[in-house]
């Protein structure tokens, strides 16, 4: 695939912004507090950390779609180890199934 037919936001300004790293900020007042203020300040990425066996909900995923923002979840697990791979598999599930183009896995060592 060449790097043009990517999924990319429809009108992409290029500036992104790291969301909360805990989990607990994906509430619907959450999408309704920060989406609008993102939108005002000219995102259309936003990169937010989640632990595996808990993801993104797709109320909070729908409402960037909506004001075109692309989604790049971090899945961040919680120790260094093996991950349970039925708990991975179903939460790329939901996020694919949500319409999640991008997933970050083991960007740094020991973390």
């Amino acid at each position: 695939m060449r790097i043009e037919e990517y999924p990319r936001p429809q009108v992409d300004s290029a500036v992104g912004f790291h969301y909360f790293p805990q989990a607990d900020h994906f509430g619907r007042s959450d999408a309704d507090r920060w989406v609008p203020q993102l939108v005002n300040l000219g995102a259309s990425w936003l990169v937010m950390p989640t632990p595996p066996s808990r993801p993104v909900p797709a109320h909070f995923l729908q409402r960037l779609m909506v004001a075109d923002i692309e989604a790049v979840v971090a899945i961040k697990p919680g120790r260094i180890g093996l991950l349970d791979q039925r708990v991975l598999r179903g939460t790329l599930r939901s996020l694919a199934d949500s319409g999640v183009h991008y997933v970050v896995l083991f960007d740094r060592p020991n973390e």
